[in-house]
């Protein structure tokens, strides 16, 4: 027990514990949050190490450190908490609790709307990042519940209104800037369409690394992000708090930031993905629509059923916490997805012609052999089981510029070592091979 004191008596190799709490995290990714060196941090690493209070292993290239197990959580708890406040203790008072006889998680990050660190959620509290809030919120009969987005003005040709009188700016080259997460598939839907329409110049963009920590998505490099060229900040939350001072709610992926206002345009990726399809246009945009006027009925009655049943029947079966409540998504999810295949008899599923149907079906479509099937227990089939489908996805996939948005890697890490109470080893499995 010497070792263990004389270990704990660091602030520094105290904070280290703090953020292992949350999740296992390599030397790399440790310095990131630190001002301090890598090689410093691999001293502290060793030194708990030999004193017995994490383990290491090696994983390809890097090597990840965890917290040792349970029968010092005791010990821990104290140091961590006292010394790191957003640092929870290592061993909660159950992994589900029971609330009136309903089950629920205690912590868990739905993907995207994933604004939290690997064994938790976060949001803004009054302009000040959280981590007391639970993962997946869900209903009192276990159902996973999305929080809405909360920035909603819209980007268009010459500032005019939105569709629906939302307040409107107006484009132009270089103003604005799209922060993304690639393991995302709300923020994947947006690269698709700035792709389609060669939007790469006028738009550029940002990502956020695929494991998130106690301070949620992050722009560091050891995190797998690319930094922030824009704003210079560390987290995306530290970009909400800038566009809303104050600000109480959750931090989501995509963003499209105004650069010149220095706020937040919108954060919902279905209304952007409909900016992006015209607002540009007279800008150098490439042709396409791809919500045609003549269409759009069909495509809203067939977006709100796939959202409601696959976009998010995907989460509400990972993240339900009663068999009844997974039991209803999963079996909903499988109807839409029959049902999509039989629709599906010519090449798109609306029209003769690529709309953003396909599109917002695609970027389920390829995470859910991957991930889906797996990790969220969406298992009564495959994606490989439906050929139509399938080669709706590798349509897609093939058009100009969207197999560069795809990165199966990101998005494997992202959900397999985010979600720590689905899976606690947070290993990230090999397979499935798949065509993306």
């Amino acid at each position: 027990m010497q070792r263990v004191f004389e270990a704990l008596a660091s602030v520094p190799r105290r904070k280290i514990l703090a953020y292992l709490a949350h999740a296992e995290l390599s030397a790399g990714e440790i310095a990131a949050r630190f001002d301090m060196s890598k090689p410093s941090i691999s001293q502290h690493l060793s030194i708990l190490e030999t004193a017995g209070l994490v383990s290491s292993e090696k994983r390809g290239q890097f090597v990840y450190y965890r917290l040792v197990p349970d029968n010092l959580t005791n010990t821990l708890n104290g140091f961590v908490q006292e010394v790191c406040p957003v640092g929870r203790p290592l061993k909660r008072e159950s992994a589900a609790r029971r609330d009136g006889g309903t089950r629920r998680r205690a912590e868990r990050v739905p993907s995207c709307d994933h604004s939290g660190g690997e064994s938790t959620m976060g949001m803004l509290q009054d302009g000040v990042w959280t981590n007391d809030t639970p993962v997946a919120p869900t209903d009192a009969s276990g159902n996973f519940q999305r929080a809405e987005s909360g920035f909603r003005d819209w980007l268009t040709r010459d500032g005019a209104a939105g569709p629906d009188g939302q307040a409107g700016v107006p484009a132009a080259a270089d103003r604005y800037h799209l922060y993304v997460s690639l393991a995302c598939p709300w923020a994947h839907r947006t690269l698709v369409v700035r792709a389609l329409k060669g939007l790469e110049t006028l738009l550029p963009v940002t990502v956020v690394g695929p494991l998130m920590g106690a301070q949620g998505w992050s722009f560091a490099e050891a995190f797998g992000g690319t930094g922030d060229p824009v704003n210079g900040v560390d987290h995306l939350h530290q970009l909400y708090a800038m566009a809303r001072p104050g600000m109480t709610g959750k931090v989501t992926v995509p963003v499209l930031w105004d650069k010149q206002a220095r706020g937040i345009v919108n954060n919902e990726s279905s209304e952007i993905i409909r900016m992006l399809n015209t607002a540009f246009d007279d800008l150098g945009a490439k042709p396409g629509d791809f919500y045609p006027s003549e269409l759009r009925e069909e495509i809203d009655a067939v977006n709100a059923r796939v959202y409601d049943t696959v976009n998010n029947g995907v989460y509400r079966a990972g993240f339900a916490t009663t068999q009844d409540a997974y039991d209803k998504a999963v079996h909903a999810l499988f109807d839409s997805l029959d049902w999509l295949e039989d629709r599906l008899t010519g090449e798109w599923l609306v029209g003769d012609r690529l709309t953003e149907a396909d599109i917002r079906l695609f970027t389920t479509l390829v995470r859910f052999d991957p991930v889906y099937h797996g990790h969220f227990k969406c298992n009564i089939r495959r994606l490989l089981d439906y050929p139509r489908l399938r080669a709706l996805a590798e349509r897609i996939a093939a058009l100009p510029g969207v197999a560069d948005t795809i990165d199966l890697d990101q998005i494997k890490t992202h959900y397999y070592r985010s979600h720590k109470d689905i899976n606690p080893t947070g290993i990230v499995p090999a397979g499935p091979a798949v065509p993306f």
